[in-house]
C-alpha cells in the first residue's frame, strides 16, 4: 500500500486514475481480504431470498437485514480506509456512529415523508384514487422534482462524509464541517463517479429485473459488486483530496 499511498499524496489523479486504482484495489481484497464482502454478498442474497417468500416473518427479516447490509457498507469504508493507511482494523466508536447515520437517515426520510405526504392529502386521497395513471403521474409530478432536487442538495452537502466520519475519530457534526470543507473545489470528483455508478445500477435492474428469479439474483450480484467498488473508488477519492489539501488547524 506504500505505493498506492504516495500515489495519493503526490497531486490530484485523473478520474481514469481512479477508477484503474480502485480496480486494481479491488481485486487485491477479493483476492486477500475478502471476509467483509462475502458477508455483504451473503447479506444481500438473503435479502432476495426473504423479499419474494410469501412468509410474513420473512418480510419482516428483510427489513432488518436490510439495516445490517447498509451498517456493513457504512464499515466498509472505515476497512478500505485502514487498508490503504497500514492501520490496524478496530472496532471502537463503530457502532456508535452506525446508529448516529441510521438515526440521521431516518430523520431525512421521516421529513420527506411527511412532505410528500402533506403534499398528497392537500390534492385529496379521493381525486388521487380515482385518477388514471397517466393523470395521477402528471398530479405527482412536482412533488417528485421536490424530492429529487432535495435528495441531490443533501448529496453534495455530504459527499465526503461517511468516509470522514467512518475512519477519523470526530464526532457527528465536526466531520460534517471537515466534510464541507473538504468539498469545496472537490465536489465533482465525488459527483461524477456517484452518477456513473449510480446509472449503470439502474441499467442493470432494468435489464436482468425482467427475468425473474434468476434476473434478480444476478442484478443482486452485480450491483452489490458495484456498491462495493463504490466504498473502494469514493475511499480512494477522499483520501487523494485529504491528502492534498491544507488540513484545517480546528
Amino acid at each position: 500500500m506504500d505505493e498506492l499511498r504516495k500515489l495519493l499524496k503526490e497531486g490530484k489523479l485523473t478520474f481514469r486514475q481512479y477508477f484503474i486504482v480502485a480496480y486494481e484495489l479491488f481485486k487485491e481484497m477479493i483476492k486477500n481480504d475478502n471476509k467483509e464482502i462475502i458477508v455483504l454478498y451473503v447479506l444481500y442474497l438473503a435479502t432476495v431470498f426473504f423479499a419474494v417468500s410469501q412468509n410474513p416473518l420473512f418480510g419482516m427479516l428483510t427489513g432488518i437485514v436490510t439495516l445490517v447490509a447498509i451498517s456493513r457498507i457504512w464499515l466498509l469504508y472505515k476497512k478500505v480506509i485502514f487498508k490503504i493507511e497500514e492501520r490496524e482494523y478496530d472496532n471502537n466508536g463503530n457502532l456508535r456512529k452506525i446508529f448516529a447515520l441510521l438515526g440521521f437517515s431516518a430523520l431525512i426520510g421521516f421529513i420527506l415523508g411527511v412532505m410528500f405526504m402533506h403534499y398528497i392529502f392537500s390534492l385529496g386521497i379521493e381525486r388521487l384514487s380515482s385518477t388514471d395513471q397517466i393523470s395521477l403521474l402528471s398530479e405527482m409530478r412536482n412533488p417528485i422534482i421536490i424530492l429529487v432536487v432535495i435528495m441531490l442538495l443533501i448529496q453534495i452537502c455530504i459527499l465526503y462524509f461517511i468516509p470522514v466520519y467512518m475512519s477519523r475519530r470526530g464526532g457527528f457534526w465536526e466531520s460534517f464541517r471537515y466534510n464541507l470543507y473538504l468539498s469545496k473545489g472537490n465536489k465533482m470528483r465525488v459527483l461524477i463517479p456517484i452518477f456513473v455508478i449510480g446509472a449503470l445500477n439502474v441499467g442493470i435492474g432494468q435489464t436482468l429485473g425482467r427475468l425473474g428469479i434468476i434476473g434478480i439474483l444476478l442484478c443482486t450480484v452485480l450491483t452489490v459488486t458495484l456498491n462495493i467498488f463504490k466504498v473502494i473508488l469514493l475511499s480512494i477519492i477522499y483520501l487523494n483530496v485529504e491528502y492534498t489539501s491544507e488540513i484545517p488547524e480546528e
